[in-house]
This record gives structure tokens, sequence and C-alpha cells, in this order.
């Protein structure tokens, strides 16, 4: 981690228990030297030193090493008093002795607290992380399954157990095939789960008819199988499964088939199901966007853009073209949103989230199946504002701030074409007034040369503090008045302001 040293670090604590205890060194020494043969404690000034480790034992804060430290400094404290009052090297020993034992046992004390410290923030850390994972098994929208190396159910959520017609107890312990009223299709998910433990490789998306033993119907689930290793990935100690209830879904897929006699209605209704019915409002953003599709609108477009939160004030803003038009481009238009919505549960990397949605492409049996993507992750949880942005071959969003228009991310390669691509991402700090846009080519590239990539970063560069939708009605206004008639293309726009 950048950053991070090795090196030892001496918090408050050190320096005020390593300052207490020299100072009380300090102190008994001039007492000894101005004191004389005076009586101390019922004794010579001499012994009284010895009182001094176990004062500094009971209230320095410090670590062994600073401990030692001032351990040896007593002792050095005691030789020259000693040699003031001319003791015999018997007694000089004597007490050497006692000051070397006692600052031993402060050392070992001075460790024992450090470790139980360290024990004590572990716990804490441990009990954080099972608090978060508790959370996120009670609240996530799909079923989730982990099983140890013998295939026996070690946590499971209500969701999966709503999809399963079990309790969350009935599966615990057990293997999908022992559950009660297992359906038919455990056989075959335990089959794919020990391929999964042979090979460690995730099996992603797998379509299964799920035919319960104790109820009527079947559902259709969507099934994703990856390995869990232990710290290191070393060794894989388990197996872990997303399970996705896509019945409803899937109807609703065939019932829009079945009504494309009506094309015009259906191509617009399909249309208006891939975009969000409504834009977020989180108060420190201001959320815009706008589709214009290409032509008369009578076909599906294959732009997108999508806009949601994840948990702990995590806001996503996806951007996209699809290969192609009409219904092949609207059903990768679902698969991508829906896997970048799944991928996005506990807000990782942008970078990762395209090279998983990069994976689930390739599996496709559709000869058109890239794609392009921008995906941004604004992050609100602590206090700042921070922008995340990973590019699929996609247009980088622009970033306008105080009259200046940059680019933000780095340019990725194209989605679904290669079975693994790297991804980066970057990270920018956003300031009240910045305005971040991001677009699909259809709002830059005409074969006519009318509003080109040079006019967008003018206009954006006088828009000015305007709110967010005045920005992108000022785009929709420009484009109709440069490219008058139908689009020649798709054009989606997503504008973000951060407004406080």
């Amino acid at each position: 981690m950048l950053g991070s040293s090795d090196a030892p670090t001496f918090s408050d604590g050190d320096r005020r228990g390593a300052l207490f205890g020299l100072a009380l060194i300090g102190l008994l020494t001039a007492a000894g030297l101005l004191i004389g043969d005076t009586t101390l404690l019922g004794e010579t000034a001499v012994p009284a030193l010895t009182v001094m480790i176990g004062t500094f034992v009971a209230c320095v804060s410090a670590r062994p090493l600073i401990t030692g430290l001032v351990g040896v400094v007593s002792i050095a404290a005691m030789s020259v008093l000693s040699l003031s009052y001319e003791l015999e090297s018997g007694e000089i020993g004597f007490r050497v002795v006692i000051l070397v034992v006692a600052t031993g046992l402060a050392m070992y004390l001075a460790w024992e607290r450090g470790r139980r410290d360290r024990t004590h923030e572990l716990l804490v850390e441990r009990n954080e992380l099972a608090l978060r994972f508790e959370l996120l098994m009670r609240e996530a929208p799909i079923g989730f399954v982990l099983v140890d190396r013998e295939l026996r159910c070690v946590a499971v959520n209500e969701k999966m157990a709503q999809i399963d017609g079990a309790s969350v107890e009935d599966h615990l312990g057990r293997r999908p095939t022992q559950v009660p009223g297992a359906a038919e299709a455990a056989e075959e998910a335990e089959r794919l789960m020990a391929s999964v433990l042979l090979t460690g490789s995730p099996v992603l998306n797998v379509a299964v008819a799920n035919g319960n033993r104790e109820s009527q119907g079947t559902r259709e689930l969507q099934v994703s199988f990856f390995p869990v290793t232990a710290p290191g990935g070393a060794e894989i100690m388990g197996v872990g499964l997303t399970v996705e209830d896509v019945t409803e879904r899937n109807r609703s897929e065939r019932y829009l088939e079945e009504l494309l006699r009506d094309r015009d209605h259906v191509a617009r209704a399909l249309q208006d199901s891939l975009l969000p019915p409504s834009l977020p409002e989180p108060g420190r953003l201001g959320f815009s966007a706008s589709y214009l599709p290409a032509g008369s609108g009578a076909d599906i477009g294959g732009d997108f853009y999508d806009v949601f939160e994840t948990v702990d004030n995590y806001w996503h803003v996806v951007v996209g073209d699809i290969c192609g038009k009409g219904l092949g481009a609207a059903t990768q238009i679902g698969l991508a949103r829906h896997t970048l919505r799944a991928a996005c549960v506990e807000h990782p990397d942008p970078g990762d989230t395209l090279q998983l949605l990069n994976a689930v492409l390739y599996q496709q049996d559709e000869a058109d199946r890239f794609l392009t993507a921008a995906h941004l992750i604004i992050d609100l949880s602590h206090g700042t504002v921070s922008c995340a942005v990973g590019l699929g071959g996609h247009p980088p969003p622009l970033l306008v701030r105080d009259g200046e228009v940059t680019e933000l991310g780095t340019y990725g390669p194209l989605l679904g074409i290669h079975e693994e691509v790297e991804i980066a991402s970057t990270h920018t700090e956003l300031h009240v007034g910045d305005l971040v846009v991001a677009y699909t080519d259809g709002l830059i590239e005409d074969r006519y040369g009318r509003f080109g990539e040079a006019d967008l970063r003018a206009f954006l560069a006088a828009a000015g503090g305007a709110p967010a939708d005045e920005v992108v009605t000022g785009l929709e206004r420009r484009l109709a008045q440069e490219r008058p008639g139908p689009p020649e293309d798709d054009v989606a726009i997503v504008a973000v302001r951060v407004e406080r």
C-alpha cells in the first residue's frame, strides 16, 4: 500500500512513557546527589532507585524497546549515585542485578500489553468483517451459498432459502442434493462445484431450470460458481454460488417477443425498459441523462446508460454502446446492465467490473457480442467526492472544472472480443462545481462533420456552473440545430454535477 512502511512508529503513549520514566530517573538521581547520606525510605538514597523501576513499569505506556532503554538509563543513574556514595562493588552489583531483573520484567509486561492490544484489534476487525458479511448475506437481492471442500453448506442467505423453498437451517451442513425437497438441478450443481474445486476456475451464468420436488412449476435460475481461497490465494477452501431467479425476467422477454407484430410499439416499450425509469437525487450530486434513438426510433438502439447506488454511498454511472440493433442488442444491454449491477454489490474497482462483463460477453454464442462501456464509481462515503473510471473501448468522460475540459480514464479494449482483457482504473478527486459528462460516440461522430469533439469541448467549457439538466438540454438543442432531421446514430448522455 502506498505510504506504508515496515519501520516502527512511536505513538503518543510511547513518548509520554519515555519522558515520564526519564524525568523520574532524573528527579531521583538529583535528589540522591543533593541529599547525600540522609536516609530516604528508610535507607540511603541509592536503594530508592530500585523503586523507580516499579514506578515506570506501572505508568510507562511504551513498547519493550523504549522500556528497556529507560531501564538502561536507570542503571546508569544508579551507578553514578553508587560511586558518589563510595559503595562497595558487591553492593553495586546487587543493585545492578535488581535493576536488570526489574527492567526485564518491565519489558515483558510491555510486550504482553502490546500483544493483548493487537489481539483486541484483530478481534474488533474480525467482528466488523463478520457484520459486513452478515449484512451482505441479509440484504443481497440474489441468492448466495458458500460450501466447503466436502460440498456441505456453511453459509446461506434468506433469498436463497426462498428460491429453494427450504429454510436456512435445512441447508446448513448438507450437500445440495441432501436439502429437503432438493431440485433436480442439485446434482448438476454439485458436479459444477466439484469442477471449480478441481480447476480453480469460476463457472459463470449457468442457466438452470429449478423444478422443486415438493412444489409445482419450474423456476428459471442463473447461477455462477466461483472458488473461495484462503488468505494468500494458495489453497481453495470452498465454492461460492450466486443464484438469481430470472423467471419473471425471462417470461417478460418472451412476452415482448410475441408483441413484435406491433414493431414500433414494442421497440419503444423495450427501449424504455432498458433505461432507468428515473434518476436518483443523492443530494450532493445532480444527475441528468438523455437518450436519443437513431432514425425514427422504431428499432431498438444499441446505446444505453444506467445510474444506481450500492451500499455506503457509492454511486455508479454506466454508459455503453452495443454492436448492432434490434432484439439482439436489447438482450445484450439487459445482460450488460444485470451483470454490472451484480458485480457492484460491494462497489469493486470499475476495471474489475468491466473485466467481469467481458468474461460474460465472451461466453455468449452471439456473432456480434462485443460492446464498449464506461463505468464510473463516485464515492461519497468518506466526506470527499472521488471518481474512479474504467473504460472498455469507450470514449473517455469529460471533466469540466473552471472552464477547463479534461478527459477522465485510460483507454481500454473492446469488451467481448478477447477471452481476457486488462482494464486500468483511474481515480480523480472531484470538487464542488465540477461537471462530469459521459456519452456515447453518436454525440461527436457525424459523417458530415457537424458538431464534433472540439464543438462538444467548447460547449462544455462555456456551460459555466449550469445545473446538469440544463447542460443536457442544451446539448439536445445544439444537436437539433447542427444536425437537422432524424439522428444517424443513437446518442446517450449522462451528466453529473458536484453540488456541495
